[in-house]
């Protein structure tokens, strides 16, 4: 299961003094809880880790530089955390995502740079991608790639959480909770395990509003 990513992208780790993007995105929408086992994976220099541990969750990092003597186990929430950016080879950045959901029971988050921070990456073109001149690689996607290509990967229906992350649900009445609850957050229905409600107002949400709109 462990596999040995490229050493230079250890260089993407950045140190972090809050909660990720992803990770602040996962907590506001009830994703990460006490009661949910979370795994970190490729976790970096672990700031993500330690700040959901002060939280009281049951978190856990992995990562092949910087934690590799962890051992892997299935957690019901999965983090891929911009890992998916920074690996060239095709074949392993699939393999990665691969892995990430077979150790996934519940939710698998994933996150990735978008196309609209190209000025921010400076680089040679190499693959389908950027290396850059401190030898790391970046691949940056479009919203609606990215949402493809777990789609593709994980055979799950996927969710836009937010620009840049995804969720790819187990579980179809864990989406369609999920989904309702954006759409009203504060309804009765929440408190018990009526799912006919939640998809009657997923329903209605869409016939009145005919989509979400879509971010590039």
């Amino acid at each position: 299961m462990q596999q040995i990513w490229g050493s230079e992208r250890r260089r993407t780790a950045i140190g972090r003094m809050t909660l990720s993007v992803p990770a602040r995105q996962a907590l506001a929408d009830r994703q990460l809880v006490p009661e949910r086992t979370i795994l970190d994976y490729g976790c970096g220099r672990g700031d993500d880790v330690r700040a959901l541990q002060q939280l009281d969750c049951q978190v856990a990092g992995w990562d092949p530089y910087y934690r590799s003597d962890m051992q892997l186990v299935a957690s019901d929430v999965v983090l891929l955390t911009y890992v998916l950016n920074v690996i060239e080879d095709p074949a392993e950045r699939r393999q990665t995502l691969e892995q990430a959901w077979e150790l996934t029971s519940t939710l698998l988050v994933v996150s990735a740079r978008l196309t609209w921070e190209k000025s921010k990456v400076h680089g040679q073109e190499f693959g389908d991608g950027l290396l850059t001149s401190r030898q790391t690689f970046q691949h940056l996607y479009a919203a609606s790639e990215l949402r493809e290509y777990v789609e593709q990967v994980t055979g799950a229906r996927v969710v836009a959480a937010a620009p840049g992350v995804v969720y790819a649900f187990r579980d179809e009445g864990a989406r369609l909770s999920y989904l309702a609850q954006r759409v009203i957050p504060d309804a009765e229905w929440l408190a018990s395990e009526d799912t006919a409600s939640a998809v009657s107002a997923v329903v209605d949400f869409f016939e009145r509003r005919g989509r979400p709109p879509g971010i590039e």
